[in-house]
């Protein structure tokens, strides 16, 4: 439930469930400032603006932006050239003004104040789940001007990297791309060592502290960051409108803050050591047209699990991911069943054998806050039609195949 809190020095507003603890500034954006699935926190927080209020100008000395970090909604397309760009940050009125709030059960509604610039209204909802660790998120853009506009919707969400080398992004390529490699580097070294493709065709981001950016086309409708020590994970999950137009192409941004230059606003920027390191997971909406008094929605996760350390997410089900797909090596009738797995709520994996009949091969109770490592070694006297990882929630309800095998 909604409670009255603090954090870092900031009155906040707390949302959890049995996993997940949300904290959010409204005075501060309307930032979701904190996410912790038990005792990791997912976000990053600048510890130089720790318990630091703005004054009336909702900026920093001489007009800076006030990186708070945490979770935030920018409008888009972003530039410096155009009024129907949005020249931020700094914002004062989007990203760094004082939002009003409205409490209701497990849900926080987050109302920003009206920007001249771009005409808007920010409104988004935010919902935590009961049974799972997940969070709902709907974003409204309202065009409270007398003209029309067009914008598209941009979550940015700041992820911590508290060694710098553990934390990777992965993000699904297209495979009918627009870009020739799946993606395309907009900011920073062109061969930026951090971006490359995985063993299963993903953008894998590997953070080594260099500033740099890439843009995809993804449509397979998730981005994970991984936390390879521990195996923490969190996704963005969202629906890819095929055919729809957005901005530079492109569903999903991934920025590592580090080290170099990249060319911005018409000049070179310049990022040093004192740089705090994180990463960005970002998602766009397509482009919507607004007439005046209009609303555009977009609506997306945030979802929550651990995985086994050292493994990254292959693909992801309703119940949870794949670590590592269900693998089967075979000695005689020996059988030895392998996969590695995370899932968004409390409940049961069930291995099932189906031939003629359907045998439990193991049963596992798993949790959102342990990963799932599946080693067993079975003798089959038969060679089953296939081998099934069955799902079931805490109710005993069956709710989907999370992995199989087909023989």
């Amino acid at each position: 439930m909604p409670m009255n809190d603090t954090y870092n020095g900031w009155s906040v507003q707390t949302l959890n469930n049995e996993w997940l603890t949300l904290q959010v500034v409204p005075q501060l954006g309307g930032r979701l400032i904190q996410l912790a699935l038990g005792d990791y926190p997912f976000l990053f927080v600048n510890p130089a603006l720790a318990d630091y209020e703005p004054d009336i100008t909702r900026l920093g000395a001489n007009g800076a932006w006030l990186n708070y970090g945490g979770e935030k909604i920018w409008p888009a397309p972003q530039g410096w050239n155009s009024p129907e760009l949005w020249p931020g940050p700094p914002d004062p009125v989007l990203d760094g003004g004082a939002y009003a709030f409205e409490k209701g059960g497990r849900s926080l509604t987050l109302t920003s104040p009206y920007d001249q610039h771009t005409g808007l209204q920010i409104s988004r909802t935010v919902t935590l789940s009961e049974d799972a660790a997940e969070i709902k998120i709907r974003v409204e853009f309202k065009n409270q001007s007398d003209t029309l506009r067009h914008w598209a919707i941009w979550p940015v969400c700041q992820v911590q990297t508290p060694l710098l080398q553990a934390v990777k992004v992965i993000c699904p390529t297209n495979p009918e791309s627009v870009f020739p490699q799946g993606f395309k580097v907009v900011h920073g070294l062109v061969n930026n060592p951090q971006f490359g493709l995985n063993s299963a065709g993903h953008l894998q981001v590997d953070y080594q502290y260099l500033v740099g950016k890439v843009i995809l086309d993804a449509e397979a409708g998730w981005v994970a960051a991984v936390n390879c020590t521990n195996g923490k994970v969190l996704l963005m999950c969202y629906e890819f409108e095929s055919g729809k137009e957005y901005p530079d192409h492109a569903s999903v941004h991934i920025w590592t803050q580090g080290k170099g230059m990249i060319y911005s606003r018409n000049r070179i920027l310049e990022f040093r050591d004192e740089t705090p390191p994180y990463l960005e997971m970002e998602l766009v909406s397509p482009l919507k047209e607004l007439l005046p008094g209009h609303f555009s929605e977009f609506d997306y996760k945030l979802k929550t699990t651990t995985i086994p350390p050292d493994s990254v997410v292959v693909t992801v089900r309703q119940t949870g991911v794949i670590a590592q797909l269900l693998t089967i090596s075979k000695e005689g009738n020996t059988c030895q069943l392998r996969g590695k797995y995370g899932v968004f709520q409390n409940g049961l994996l069930k291995l099932v054998s189906q031939s003629m009949s359907v045998d439990i091969l193991t049963e596992l109770s798993v949790s959102p806050l342990e990963g799932v490592e599946l080693d067993v070694t079975r003798n089959l006297t038969e060679n089953p039609a296939r081998l099934l990882l069955e799902f079931w929630n805490e109710k005993g309800q069956f709710v989907e195949h999370l992995d199989l095998v087909n023989f």
